[in-house]
Order: structure tokens, then sequence, then C-alpha cells
């Protein structure tokens, strides 16, 4: 201690009192040993008990003050040892009385050596421990975590900060609702964790942070109304053996008896999860030779997160692949059990097959030089190892050098192309990867059956593919745009198809692109129908929606998301009405709370009402999107583009509206 000062002291029949204490410079050292044990509590087990009936002391201080004091941590328990460093340190505590039920003033604030600064405010009782305090920890450095990390998993933990704001209120159940309660934000930048052998980059984001973070001990509970994730990138690898790098990076315990009651599950529930701008690498060396993806601009959402026993999380997730490829991932997984992974669906959509030739490889044996495919992967985990059923998709292929593959057709190549392509130039495989990924059962019967004839003739029965074929790309699907239901934003490969559209306009003077009005009197209603609910559904949680943004899927068995669709339903009906149906199917039917909700949400679904006038601006929208695609992105004159009649478009897939594009010669 390098400095104390005491003012208005007293002492009188077992009552000391001051006006001010005042230390200064002060330096302590703590530590937990190698056995966990914390070293101070060795100084209080040593203390002589108390005399019987003897009065205790009572001891005041009307304000005491900490200036320019250092404290020093060691947990010895871990290695290297966790060494920590708080200085300086401040703090003031006003109206300490331990013979009083009055709770003290604190205010503390210091800095963390290794990066950071905590401040506490509010109240403590001195004989009760009762405290409700405003706790702010801002950029507080992760690197000193690095020895609990390296106890589960062989990661570096290279950069990362957590920040934190918010009411942290202890020893009052009865007014908190548990013994300890923590409300407020959350957010941790700037994290970068690294494989350690070798050492390359594992998981990074610039932010992960939740707004409305509820934190209960005693009973105890972790629950989030949102999570965003900003920018996150990751690394996921298959190895040759199928094993997977998520779960390589975990350290194995050694087997040990399991105890005779399993410790309880801390309970955490994260009704919905955003990303934003994502990149995610994967690669599969399984696959010979090995196939590599990269999924740029990966956003979505991912609702229902749990730990609770049999709960999976709802997952929609798309993301760009190179120029005017696309990814979308759904499904669902228990994210916090990954030995429950259930069903993962990947869909890669226009990829460029240069890159993409291992999965030809094992049914052409040769690489591929050029081409589009369109790749289904449908993934299982069990004890970390993969099996799945895929569905390979290609057009316009064009064969590279041979490569010596033990599935491969042992046929002359024009034979070969033969089989597998169609009258459309397209190339359809089914290609499980379960069992030994290095000798696939290829389905030869199946091929042949999908043999075509003809194909040439066909590629110029239509004007589009005609000018296609004219300019190096035989792709007939040029006459038309696929857009989602209930959406006009334009997809990379709808783009693509403008792109080269507006090559040959170029190199085409005299014809003209008519661009109807088109829409799905049945498909962009249900989508506009849904998309409504879901908004207002999300809205009245209390959650703020980007313009245009996709709430995503609605989880009926969360209780925010039960308490909004009572909300909603409510401004639709009556409080009387949603009460009659709770008494009927809740009570007497006994019918499950989350199949309720969904019933209570079909319904909204099936009455709320779509305007002709709506469904008009929707396929306005999408005729403006596409004109100005080509004129302003693409370099188009005005007079070379015009909007066509309305057209209804087929209803023949729900999950797309096609809009067929017109050629016309200008005047």
């Amino acid at each position: 201690l390098g400095r104390s000062t005491l003012a208005g002291g007293r002492l009188h029949q077992q009552q000391f009192s001051a006006d001010t204490l005042t230390l200064a410079q002060g330096h302590a050292r703590t530590w937990l040993d190698a056995n966990g044990q914390f070293n101070l509590l060795s100084l209080f087990s040593k203390s002589s008990p108390a005399k019987a009936n003897s009065a205790p002391w009572r001891f005041a201080v009307t304000q005491t003050q900490l200036d320019e004091f250092t404290l020093k941590f060691e947990d010895q328990s871990v290695q290297p040892a966790l060494a920590l460093q708080l200085s300086p340190i401040k703090a003031q505590v006003t109206g300490l009385d331990t013979g009083s039920n009055e709770p003290v003033q604190l205010t503390l604030q210091t800095a963390l050596l290794s990066g950071g600064t905590f401040r506490v405010d509010g109240t403590v009782h001195a004989t009760t421990g009762v405290a409700d305090l405003q706790l702010k920890m801002t950029d507080i450095a992760l690197a000193p975590v690095q020895s609990y990390l390296s106890k589960f998993a062989a990661l570096q933990l290279a950069t990362g900060k957590v920040s934190s704001r918010g009411r942290l209120r202890y020893g009052d159940p009865q007014g908190a609702g548990a013994q300890l309660v923590y409300e407020g934000q959350l957010a941790v930048k700037q994290l970068l964790l690294k494989e350690v052998a070798p050492e390359r980059p594992f998981l990074s984001w610039d932010s992960v942070g939740s707004d409305d973070v509820l934190l209960t001990l005693s009973p105890n509970r972790l629950d989030m109304a949102e999570l965003r994730i900003e920018k996150p990138s990751g690394r996921l690898f298959i190895a040759a053996d199928q094993s997977v790098n998520l779960t390589d990076v975990l350290k194995r315990k050694s087997a040990a008896a399991p105890p005779a009651t399993p410790p309880a599950v801390f309970p955490i529930s994260i009704a919905r999860v955003r990303v934003a701008d994502g990149t995610l690498a994967f690669s599969d060396a399984s696959m010979r030779p090995q196939f590599v993806a990269r999924m740029l601009e990966l956003k979505g959402v991912i609702t229902g997160v749990s730990n609770a026993p049999d709960q999976s999380a709802k997952v929609q997730l798309d993301a760009r692949v190179d120029d005017y490829g696309s990814a979308k991932i759904g499904g669902q997984i228990s994210l916090l059990s990954p030995e429950k992974l259930t069903e993962i669906n990947m869909a890669f959509s226009n990829l460029e097959m240069s890159s993409l030739s291992p999965y030809i490889v094992k049914f052409a044996g040769y690489r591929i030089a050029g081409g589009r495919l369109w790749l289904d992967l449908q993934y299982r985990v069990k004890n970390s190892r993969l099996q799945g059923e895929n569905k390979v998709l290609l057009r316009q292929v064009v064969l590279g050098e041979k490569v010596e593959s033990p599935g491969a057709l042992n046929l002359p190549l024009e034979l070969a192309i033969a089989i597998l392509t169609d009258s459309d130039g397209v190339i359809d495989i089914a290609l499980p990867v379960s069992g030994d990924l290095n000798d696939p059962q290829f389905d030869y019967g199946a091929v042949i059956g999908k043999a075509i004839g003809n194909l040439l003739g066909s590629i110029v029965t239509a004007p589009f593919r005609a000018i296609a074929a004219l300019f190096g790309d035989s792709d007939k699907t040029l006459d038309s745009v696929i857009f989602e239901p209930g959406k006009a934003s334009l997809a990379p490969p709808e783009r693509q198809k403008l792109a080269a559209i507006a090559r040959a306009l170029k190199e085409r003077p005299t014809l003209k692109l008519v661009v109807p009005l088109t829409r799905s009197e049945t498909f962009d209603t249900l989508a506009l129908k849904s998309l409504a609910v879901r908004r207002e559904i999300v809205t009245a949680m209390g959650l703020t929606l980007v313009p245009g943004e996709d709430p995503g899927p609605v989880d009926a068995a969360n209780a925010r998301t039960q308490k909004a669709v009572d909300i909603v339903f409510n401004t639709r009906y009556t409080p009387t009405v949603l009460a009659a149906l709770k008494e009927r199917d809740l009570q007497a039917a006994g019918t499950p709370a989350p199949a309720f909700y969904q019933g209570l949400i079909d319904k909204l679904m099936a009455e709320q009402s779509v305007s002709n006038e709506a469904l008009a601006q929707l396929a306005a929208q999408r005729s403006d999107a596409i004109l100005i695609e080509m004129t302003q992105t693409n370099g188009i004159s005005t007079a070379r583009t015009s909007v066509g009649q309305v057209q209804r478009a087929p209803d023949a897939d729900a999950q797309s509206v096609t809009l067929q594009l017109q050629l016309e010669v200008t005047k």
C-alpha cells in the first residue's frame, strides 16, 4: 500500500466510524492454485472462531476511496497459467455501515493490461450481499482465455474482444426472478480462431452480438431474441477419411465412468439468428480429385436455436458462388449437439464446372474444361462422418484431359457424350456419396435411359437458342427469367442470362427485347400472404427488419413467437376469439402448443388478403428490374427495350415464377 488517509475516525464500544478513508497506490496478488483453490480462502479458514455471545463489531465509513490500485490474478490450474492485471483501479464506496440495512453506493472503474476497460455503478448491501449494478465492459481482449480454449480444442485465439453493457442483479430472487439476473447488450468483435497444425484460419467474424440478452442463474437460463452475426468467415473441410474439421479440432477426453446423475443442461434459447455478408470455404477431399467451393455474401436466418432435448433449428441461408453462381443451405440441425445433426441440404446452382470437375471425373473419366453445374448435396452426419445422396446436373460440358478413375465409363468419348447429354444439353446423374466415396456405384442403366438424340438440331428451334448458339452459349433457357414467388430481385444466374442477351442485342441492332408484366396468381399470392404475416409476427416480437428483408421461417414452438402470434391474431380478430380457440384446442382437446400456434399462423396466412394492385405492382417491379439490368448495367438503349402485355405465369413449380421474354424487330 503506497498511501492511506483516514479523516474523522472514531472508536467507541466495538464501533468504528470515519468520515473518509482513502487508500492509494496499492498492489495485490491473488491466484487459483493447481488444484483450483483460491489463495485468499486460506486466510479466513485459519481465523479463530468468534467467542460465544460476543457482540459483533460495527464499521461505518461515510466515503471510502481507492486510487491507483493494481490487482494481479493468476489461474495456475491451466497451462500455461492465465494471468490478468487490472490497473489502475479506481473505486468509491459511499455509506458503508455494517450495522445498517441501507445499501452502499459503489463506483469502480479499471483497465486490463491485456486490453479493455471495465466499469461498475450501483448499490450493494454490505450485510446480505444483495446487489443491483450497472456493468460496462468495453473492448475486453479475449487473448488471455487461450489457456481455457486449449483444454478443449486445438485452436489459437489470435484476436477478439468483448463488450457488454447491462444490469446485474444478485441475491433478490423474489424481485428479480432468479438468484442472479443479467439483462443487456453483448458483442464479440474482430474474432479470429486459427487451427494449430497446420496453422490456418478456422473461424472469424467482424461482430457477433445481441441487444436483448437475458442470463439467469438459479434457475439457469440464457435467452436472446435475436443474435446478429456480421461478416463471419469459416472453413468446412471433409478429409479423405470423411472426418470433418469441425470435430477434428476438438480434443478427445479419456474415457471415464459416466456420473451417477448426469449434470443438468443449462437451457439456451435464441429465437432468431441473422447472418450477414458471410464467407464459407468448403472442400471435400473424399472426392477424387478434391471438390472445392467458396461461398461469398452468405446471408440468412436461423430460427429456434436451442439445446432443449430433440429441439432442432430451422436454417435458411443463401450465398453467391463465383460471379454468377448461387448456393442455398436449408434444413434442420441440432446446432449445439453436432452428433445429432439431421438433415442439411446444400444446393449449388450455375457453378463453373472447370473448378468442380471432381464430381464429373467419377463417371466421365475426364476433367471438365468448361460448362455449368447444378449440385444438390444432401448430407447426414453420424459419429462425425458423412453420408449423403448427391445429384448433379450439368450444362454445356467441355471436356479436358483424361483422368484415371475407377468408377469412370470405359467408352469412347463421343459415345459417352451421346449417353450423358439429353436434348437440352443437360447431364443428369444420381451420385450417392454414402459408403466408400472412392468407389461409388455408378447407375449405368439410368444413364443409358437419359441418352439423347438430335441435340444439335434442337439447339436452333427457338430464337433465343439461336442467338445463344451464335455467340457461344447453347443454353436454350435464355428466353426466360426465373423469380422466386413474391419477389422481384434478380438472382445471379438470371443476371448472367440477361448479360448474354445484351451481348447478342449489341451484335444484332434490329432486335428489341420485350418484357411482359408477369405474375403467378397462385404462388405469388401465397408468397405475399406468407411474407406479410411473417413480417407482422417478427415486428410484434419487437424486432426490426431492414427494408426488403425476408424475416425467415416462423418457429411456432418458441415462446416469444407465440406471444407475437397472439398479438397479431388479436389485431385480426378479437381476444375473445383467441381465448375460445385456446380453451377448445389447448385445454379441452390437448393440442400441443406448437401445433396450435402453427394452426393460428396457417389461418392468418390463409385469410391474409392480397390485392390485385399488389400483384400488379410485383409484376411491374419484375419488369423494371430486367429493364434496369439491360439498360443501366449492360448498356442497351432504352429504345430497344419495352414493357409487354400482362402475362400469367404457369403454375408448374411452387418454387419459381417463370417470365417468358420476347424478341421483336425494332421499327
